[in-house]
C-alpha cells in the first residue's frame, strides 16, 4: 500500500511538469503571436502618421534646409531620424536614445519627390519597437514556478481527497478474493461512495455465501438422514443407480439391508440414541472396504452396498458385523437374544435397482425365518478366483509399471457453445488378461497399495509427451487427466512435476488437472499452494465428482478453481427428479459468480440430455454424447519415458 501511494504521488508530480512544458509551450507561441501582431498593426499606423505628417510639412517650407520635423520627435516610437537629398547630404538629423541597441531599432526610409521648388530628398526614420506590445506580460521564472507550485498543490490535495478508490481497490480485492469484510476506516469515513461501494461488495458476497449455504442445505435436507447423519434412501438410490449404469467401471457386489427388532415398547421406530450408536458401528464396519457406503432406509432398516466382496469374505464380514453390534450397541442381557435380521442380494452392472431391492427384502424374508441375528442371500457372490487381495493387487500393479502397460483413452467433452476450444478428458486403462480395466478399479487400489504417485507420473507424463510429440491435429484439443491429491501433497512429485511444466510453457495451458472433491477438501491447505504455482504455470484445475453428498462447498472459493463436473449422481434420471433439478440449479446459481465454467459429467440417456442442454451450463460429458477412443501416438515417440 505504502509502495503503491508513492508510486502515484511521483507519478502526479511528473505529470503536473509535464502539464506546465505543455502549458508554457502553448502560451508563449500565443504570446508571441499576439505581440508580432500588434506591433505590426501599430507600426502601420505609425508608418500612415509619418508621412501624413511629412506631406504636410513639405507643403509649408520651401527651404529643405530649413525644414523642421519637430512633430516626429513627439512620438515615443521615434528615436531617431536624417534628412538627406539626392546626393546622401545629411540636410538635418535628430538622435534621442543613442545608447538604444541596434537589435531593438527598425528604421523605415521615406522618399520625397522633386518638385519645381524642391528638389528630391530622403528621410530615414529610426524606431524602437519594443514599446508597441508593452501591455503583454511575458512569462518570467517566477510565474512558471508559481504555476508548478500550484498545480503540484492541486495535485496533491486531488491524491488524498481520492484515495479512497485506491483503497477500494484494495478492500474490494480482499472482499473478493481473500474474504475481507471490513472496510478500511478511511473508506467508510470520509466517503459516502466508497462507503456505498464496499456495502454493496459486501452484500455481493454475502449473497454469494448464502446462495453456497442454500445449496449445502437443499443437499443435505434432499440425500441425508437428520439423526443419523448418514445417507437416506435417496442417497442410496442414487448411489447404486450410478454403479448399475456406470459403463466406465464393470462392478458387481452385494446389498445388505439390516433390519433391526424394536424393543419391547417401540412400535414404530428405534431411539435416536440407538440410532446413532448403530451407524457409528455400521461406519466403522466399513472402513477397509474401498467404495463401500452404508445409509439408513427406513426408520429401523439401515443398507450396506459392499462392492467386490466374495462368498468367504460375506460371511466372514456378517458374522463380525453381528459380533461387533452386540459388543458396541446391543450390550444388555436381554437385547442379545434378536437384535438383527439380515437380507443380501447381489448386484453388478445392467441389474435393475428395484429388482436388486425386491431380492434384498425377499432374502430379508427369508432370513427372519432363520433364527435370530442371521442373514441369508440370494444370488451368487463373486467367485474367489474373480477376487485379488492386496499382495496379488500390488504385484500385478507393480508389474503394469514397470513394463509399461498403461493404455490412454480419451472421451471428448461436449460444449453446447461450437466455438469453444475442444476438450478432451484421458482415461486411463490396464490389461489384465482377457478383461480391460478401468482406471476407477485399479486406480483405487493403487492408492491402497501406495502406488498412486508412480501410476500419476507415468500418465501424466506420457499425456505431456503426447502434447508435444503426439499426432499433429488442425485443431488442437486441451485435455484433461486425473490426479491424486496425495501425489500432489508428494514433494517429490510436485516438484518433479512443477519443473516439467516449467520446461514446457507451450503446452501448459492445454492441461486441465481433474482432482475429486472429497480428497481436495480433506486436503485443501496442503494443496492450495502447488495448485497456485501450477495455475501460474498456465495449467488450469477441475473438481470431478462435485456436489457429493455431505460436501460443503464453501472450500471452493479457497481454491484457484477453472472447471467444475457436477456429480453423475444428480445427473442421472434428473429429468425425472424434482429434487435432483433443484440441486442441480443451486449449484449452477451459486458457481455463476465465480466465473467457473459447469460440466456435466455421466450423461447417458437422452431425456437428461435434453434437460442440461436448456440449462445454462458449459457442457456435458457422457456416453449420449461420444464413446472413449484410444489416444493415438506417433509410434516413434516412447511417451511412458520420464
Amino acid at each position: 500500500m505504502i509502495k503503491r501511494n508513492i508510486i502515484y504521488i511521483i507519478t502526479s508530480v511528473g505529470l503536473s511538469f509535464l502539464l506546465v512544458f505543455l502549458f508554457v509551450n502553448w502560451s508563449t507561441k500565443d504570446l508571441y503571436r499576439e505581440n508580432n501582431r500588434i506591433t505590426i498593426q501599430q507600426f502601420a499606423i505609425l508608418v500612415s502618421q509619418i508621412e501624413r505628417l511629412i506631406e504636410s510639412d513639405f507643403q509649408e517650407q520651401s527651404n529643405p534646409e530649413q525644414l523642421q520635423l519637430e512633430q516626429l520627435n513627439l512620438i515615443e516610437q521615434v528615436v531617431g531620424w536624417e534628412l538627406a537629398d539626392s546626393k546622401g547630404k545629411v540636410l538635418a538629423s535628430f538622435q534621442r536614445k543613442p545608447a538604444v541597441e541596434l537589435r531593438d531599432l527598425v528604421s523605415r526610409v521615406f522618399y520625397i519627390p522633386a518638385s519645381e521648388s524642391k528638389q528630391p530628398m530622403m528621410l530615414a526614420v529610426h524606431f524602437d519597437l519594443t514599446t508597441l506590445a508593452k501591455d503583454i506580460t511575458p512569462l518570467t521564472v517566477e510565474t512558471l514556478i508559481l504555476i508548478l507550485i500550484l498545480i503540484v498543490a492541486i495535485t496533491l490535495i486531488t491524491y488524498f481527497n481520492l484515495r479512497w478508490v485506491i483503497q477500494l481497490e484494495v478492500f474490494s480485492k480482499d472482499a473478493l478474493i481473500s474474504g475481507k469484510q471490513t472496510p478500511h476506516s478511511d473508506l467508510v469515513i470520509h466517503n459516502i461512495i466508497g462507503f456505498t461501494l464496499s456495502q454493496l461488495i459486501l452484500n455481493n458476497r454475502l449473497l454469494s455465501k448464502s446462495k453456497s449455504e442454500l445449496t449445502n442445505q437443499i443437499r443435505r435436507t434432499t440425500y441425508i438422514d437428520e439423526t443419523t447423519e448418514l445417507g437416506n434412501h435417496l442417497f442410496f438410490k442414487a448411489e447404486l443407480q450410478v454403479r448399475l449404469h456406470n459403463q466406465d467401471e464393470m462392478e458387481s457386489g452385494l446389498v445388505l439391508i439390516l433390519a433391526f427388532v424394536l424393543e419391547e415398547g417401540q412400535s414404530y421406530s428405534l431411539e435416536d440414541g440407538k440410532q446413532i450408536a448403530i451407524a457409528n458401528c455400521l461406519k466403522k464396519s466399513i472402513d477397509s472396504i474401498d467404495s463401500a457406503i452404508v445409509a439408513k432406509l427406513k426408520e429401523n432398516e439401515f443398507v450396506l452396498l459392499l462392492p467386490n466382496i466374495t462368498a468367504t469374505k460375506m460371511d466372514q464380514f456378517c458374522k463380525k458385523l453381528v459380533k461387533d453390534l452386540s459388543n458396541q450397541v446391543y450390550t444388555q442381557p436381554e437385547e442379545l437374544h434378536h437384535f438383527v435380521d439380515i437380507g443380501i442380494s447381489t448386484y453388478k452392472q445392467g441389474f435393475d435397482y428395484y429388482h436388486v431391492l425386491a431380492e434384498a427384502d425377499l432374502a430379508l424374508r427369508n432370513a427372519q425365518l432363520q433364527g435370530a441375528n442371521n442373514w441369508y442371500v440370494y444370488g451368487e457372490p463373486l467367485s474367489q478366483s474373480k477376487s485379488k487381495g492386496r499382495l496379488k493387487w500390488q504385484s500385478f500393479l507393480r508389474n503394469v509399471l514397470d513394463r509399461r502397460k498403461i493404455s490412454l483413452y480419451c472421451q471428448e467433452i461436449h460444449y453446447f457453445d461450437a466455438s469453444a476450444t475442444r476438450h478432451h478428458e484421458v482415461l486411463a486403462r490396464i490389461q489384465d488378461g482377457d478383461e480391460l480395466l478401468h482406471a476407477e478399479s485399479f486406480l483405487a487400489m493403487a492408492y491402497q497399495c501406495g502406488l498412486s504417485v508412480e501410476f500419476d507420473r507415468q500418465i501424466v507424463n506420457a499425456v505431456i509427451n503426447h502434447l508435444l510429440y503426439g499426432q499433429k491435429q488442425t485443431k488442437p484439443a486441451n485435455l484433461s487427466v486425473n490426479i491424486f491429491v496425495p501425489s500432489l501433497m508428494n514433494p517429490s512429485f510436485s516438484a518433479w512435476l512443477t519443473a516439467k511444466l516449467s520446461n514446457y510453457p507451450e503446452i501448459a495451458n492445454r492441461l486441465i488437472f481433474e482432482v475429486s472433491e472429497n480428497l481436495l477438501k480433506k486436503h485443501l491447505n496442503d494443496v492450495t499452494p502447488i495448485i497456485k504455482q501450477l495455475s501460474d504455470l498456465g495449467a488450469r484445475w477441475c473438481i470431478e465428482h462435485f456436489g457429493s453428498i455431505g460436501e460443503d462447498q464453501q472450500y471452493i472459493d479457497s481454491a484457484k478453481i477453472d472447471f467444475v463436473k457436477i456429480d453423475r449422481r444428480i445427473i442421472n434420471n434428473i429429468s425425472e427428479s424434482l429434487t435432483q433439478q433443484l440441486l442441480f440449479s443451486s449449484i449452477v446459481v451459486s458457481s455463476k459468480p465465480r466465473g467457473i465454467k459447469l460440466i456435466a459429467e455421466g450423461v447417458e440417456q437422452p431425456q437428461d440430455a435434453t434437460y442440461i442442454e436448456q440449462t445454462e451450463i458449459a457442457a456435458a460429458q457422457g456416453y449420449f454424447y461420444n464413446q472413449p477412443r484410444e489416444l493415438s501416438f506417433d509410434p516413434t515417440i516412447k511417451l511412458a519415458s520420464n
